[in-house]
């Protein structure tokens, strides 16, 4: 993420945020871009979801 995800879901800049807690941020580094399979989603904002499965793409 280029920022702080608080910041962001405050800003209203984005109508749909998922939160993702298995995703460790360390992992990965800025610019790079991953894919994640989830199923369901509450009404929450940010939305929370189960995660199946995380790619990274190239």
């Amino acid at each position: 993420m280029h920022e702080d995800y608080k910041k962001l879901i405050e800003s209203g800049e984005y109508s749909h945020t998922i939160c993702i807690s298995k995703v460790k941020p360390r992992k990965y580094k800025i610019g790079e871009e991953i894919e994640v399979l989830y199923e369901g989603s509450d009404d929450s904002f940010p939305a929370q979801v189960t995660v199946k499965k995380i790619d990274k793409l190239k």
